[in-house]
């Protein structure tokens, strides 16, 4: 088995996925509890900074997944995850790491809130139903503690998933169980208590296989048609699995280092089931072990034995690619902790049943005759023979159900608190429209949302670092006007300072740009310094905008692909349309370089940014991008309008909202994932050009809009601690002299400001009206009444709640008719 390999003298990990078990206490006492709970010491910040350096030696793109489990992982306190999330980040950065926790919530306060917000925490707690259900399991008192520690979390704006862990006793209540969550808003997944290698006392409470097998059959009878209103995530895991032919969780797959534990004191454990058993240890992080040094221990080598040899004992079985014998763990609990009896979970059964349920149920729905008029109707190779039927959307993929109908009540909610006088005004309005059932829950959530989207803006976004104006191209949209006439460069040296600068005041991304970066004078020694900064300036990560559009060698795409944290190319469109914006050859040349460039050793990852207008996005030169980037293996695709600057100040095309992903139909959007918003951004990011100079953004730059200069006294810090700079984020659609009026505002997030762009000797109002934005609204008019649809929700009903459907902006509405603006205000509420 290949435990790891080395790219250019770095390590490269199979861990995916790092349990971080700051205790083995908890203060809780479930019945059925299999799992470390005993007590002992805390872990330290020491063991953290060496959890640190023994991942620091595993370089590579890939993401990283660290979750805080116990024990009760929030013994550990405030102060240690203040501190440990923090180190994390910061060190791990090239790893993308991306948090969660699980833990009863008892112990969670607003301090911790507070931290785990500001760092993107993920929190799950367990919950097994509702309060009848639950206590007599886990003990009196546990759910209307670990509930109202959900609700502390959601006041946060946090959101909360739940394991549900179904007994010989409760099992038989599982209709109950799953109307509790569907009417409380929680996800959950589904887990059996399962015997224990440390509690033998435990196994009275433990299903059987074959009740196992029952409750998750029927769970999935009765989720099925309640998609849109709940999420089972274990239900839905299974679902792919059987569809990608692979298990898609740690339960049905070959787990071994890819789901590692580190306990309090720094040893190492296959996963978080084993903390604790000095018996299962594989090393210590102290020690910082290579996967070849933990392949050495003995558990390592029965384990890896374990799995070898599942193919000979569950060869007959039609569910050994998606299920490859189940958890090791459960086998040893169930066998006296040896593999000598069985290799397979005790609960094939249980497993073998539900997908065999699964396999029959999706037959039914592929060879209904919806889904084949659908195969039919459209070719889609990659949908293929998936396309409609319930089981069969989580089968393909893709957005859920519950993600989509959660989008679209936001949507929504937003355009309810735009309208209203108060959170608790939207909630009534919404809940007599037939929008929200939870009139508490939803406050809460409103309230939350109001907050978001009032309060201004703190943080540092993006630092646009335009290196130089020089380009070899001379592409007919360019805001910079770039290309080979254009001179004055960004030295590297103050390039390097700046980035030092931006790490100390916030900013989470540093982006190199030009022009094109890649002709700066000093090139070569740029993209070392780049990739000495690196770790360096971590958490900050560095981002390297380029068309590649040149005739480099190897040497330099290798360079590249080292010197900065993401590499973002262009690509606008297929080449046709490319090559008439960007000039004759330039497509092949781009693509000839990313095609070398994804070929070669590199740890950036590397994207695509794309400009077009909504309709080419959308259509041919759109899908040629997406194509491109499925072939290349690049997973990131962003789609950005055109604008009216530069050589562009003078075409012809309507504004575009600020929103994410306005480019796509609006049933796209609201299932990709809609976020409101209320500003395009400034005074979060910084636009700075090769003299030094700096400006709001691309749209707002000129002598009446100068911040400051990044060589002047006081450099980048000055600049963003000014005055001037802080009163930019104020500026939002609340602000805006027009769209504080309209009750879709949150919809478009305003219009980029490049349409507003007075002459430049004018002093600018950050808050002047947009020119006409008709198109705008009506496209936040569109996405309004799609998600009215998606909810079940007439028009009708929504207006006889007393809630708007304007149809156009207020100020356009006044121009038509010629009515004053306090009468326009009056009949759009507000």
């Amino acid at each position: 088995m290949l435990l790891e390999v080395r790219r250019n003298g770095h390590l490269q990990t199979m861990i995916r996925q790092l349990m971080i078990v700051p205790s083995l206490a908890c203060p809780a006492g479930c019945s059925y509890c299999f799992g470390p709970h005993d007590g002992g010491p805390t872990m330290r910040l020491e063991t953290i900074d060496a959890i640190v350096r023994w991942q620091s030696a595993f370089d590579g793109a890939d993401k990283l997944d660290v979750t805080f489990h116990g024990g009760e992982p929030l013994v550990a306190g405030a102060a240690f995850y203040r501190a440990a999330l923090r180190r994390l980040r910061r060190d791990l950065a090239s790893r993308r790491v991306r948090f969660s926790l699980q833990s009863n919530l008892w112990l969670l306060d607003d301090e911790l809130c507070e931290i785990f917000q500001e760092h993107g925490v993920s929190i799950g707690t367990s919950l097994d139903g509702p309060e009848r259900v639950k206590d007599p399991q886990r003990g009196q008192g546990y759910f209307r503690r670990t509930m109202a520690g959900i609700e502390r979390a959601r006041r946060r704006g946090l959101s909360v998933g739940c394991i549900c862990t179904f007994t010989s006793r409760t099992a038989p209540y599982a209709e109950e169980v799953f109307d509790f969550f569907a009417r409380e808003g929680l996800g959950f997944t589904i887990h059996a208590a399962l015997p224990s290698l440390r509690y033998g006392q435990i196994g009275d409470w433990a299903l059987t296989p074959e009740a196992h097998g029952e409750l998750l059959v029927g769970m999935l009878d009765r989720y099925l048609p309640n998609l849109s209103k709940i999420r089972i995530g274990s239900l839905d895991s299974l679902c792919r699995s059987v569809s990608a032919g692979q298990g898609g969780i740690c339960t049905f797959g070959d787990c071994l280092g890819r789901y590692l534990a580190v306990g309090p004191d720094g040893e190492i454990y296959p996963c978080q089931r084993f903390a604790g058993m000095s018996e299962y240890e594989l090393g210590d992080v102290h020690d910082c072990p290579s996967q070849e040094a933990l392949g050495t221990a003995p558990v390592w080598r029965t384990f890896e034995e374990r799995q070898r040899r599942i193919a000979e004992e569950c060869g007959d079985c039609p569910s050994l690619g998606f299920c490859r014998g189940g958890c090791p763990y459960n086998t040893l609990a169930a066998n006296g902790g040896s593999f000598d009896f069985t290799l397979r979970d005790p609960h094939c059964a249980a497993y073998r049943r539900v997908f065999t349920h699964i396999t029959d149920r999706a037959l039914e729905e592929v060879f209904s005759e919806e889904n084949m008029k659908a195969v039919v109707a459209e070719i889609d190779n990659e949908a293929g023979m998936l396309r409609r039927g319930r089981l069969v959307t989580l089968m393909r993929g893709g957005p859920h159900p519950y993600e989509t109908a959660q989008h679209a009540r936001q949507t929504l909610m937003v355009v309810a608190l735009a309208a209203a006088n108060s959170a608790e005004e939207a909630a009534r309005k919404l809940q007599s429209a037939g929008v929200v059932s939870n009139r508490q829950l939803d406050e809460a959530a409103l309230r939350s949302l109001h907050w978001r989207l009032t309060e201004p803006a703190t943080g540092l976004n993006n630092l646009y670092l335009h290196v130089t104006f020089a380009c070899p191209l001379c592409c007919t949209h360019c805001y910079a006007r770039a290309g080979t006439e254009r001179k004055g460069t960004l030295a590297v040296a103050d390039i390097a300072r700046v980035c030092r600068e931006a790490v100390e005041l916030g900013f989470r991304h540093a982006v190199i740009t030009g022009g094109e970066p890649l002709v700066h004078p000093q090139r070569d020694a740029l993209l070392d310094t780049l990739a000495g900064l690196r770790r360096e300036v971590k958490p900050l990560l560095t981002v390297m905008r380029t068309s590649l559009a040149l005739h480099v060698d190897n040497d330099v795409l290798h360079q590249i692909g080292y010197g900065t944290d993401e590499v973002v190319v262009s690509v606008d469109g297929d080449r046709a349309t490319h090559d008439a914006r960007r000039g004759t050859g330039s497509y092949d040349l781009t693509v000839a370089n990313l095609r070398t460039l994804m070929v070669l050793d590199h740890s950036a990852e590397v994207s695509l940014a794309t400009v077009l207008p909504a309709h080419l996005a959308a259509d041919g030169p759109g899908q040629a991008v997406r194509t491109l980037a499925k072939e290349l293996g690049i997973r990131r695709t962003r789609f950005r309008p055109l604008l009216r600057l530069g050589r562009a100040a003078d075409a012809q095309f309507d504004l575009t909202p600020e929103s994410l992903r306005a480019h796509m139909p609006v049933h796209d959007q609201l299932a990709l994932g809609f976020g409101p918003v209320a500003s395009c951004g400034i005074g979060q990011n910084l636009y700075v050009e090769p003299d030094g100079s700096a400006y709001p953004c691309y749209a707002w730059h000129g002598e009446d809009w100068l911040l400051g200069n990044l060589n002047g006294m006081g450099g980048l810090s000055k600049i963003v601690t000014s005055d001037s700079f802080r009163d930019l984020g104020r500026h939002t659609v609340n602000s805006n002299q027009q769209c504080c009026h309209c009750p879709l505002r949150y919809l478009c997030g305003g219009a980029c400001r490049a349409w507003n762009r007075p002459a430049e000797q004018d002093q600018p109002d950050l808050d002047a009206a947009p020119t006409d934005c008709s198109s705008l609204h009506a496209r936040a008019r569109t996405l309004l009444i799609a998600a009215l649809e998606h909810v079940g929700v007439t028009v009708e009903r929504w207006i006889d709640a007393g809630l708007p459907l304007p149809e156009m902006p207020p100020i356009v509405k006044e121009r038509r008719v010629g009515q004053d603006v306090a009468t326009v205000k009056a009949e759009e509420g507000g």
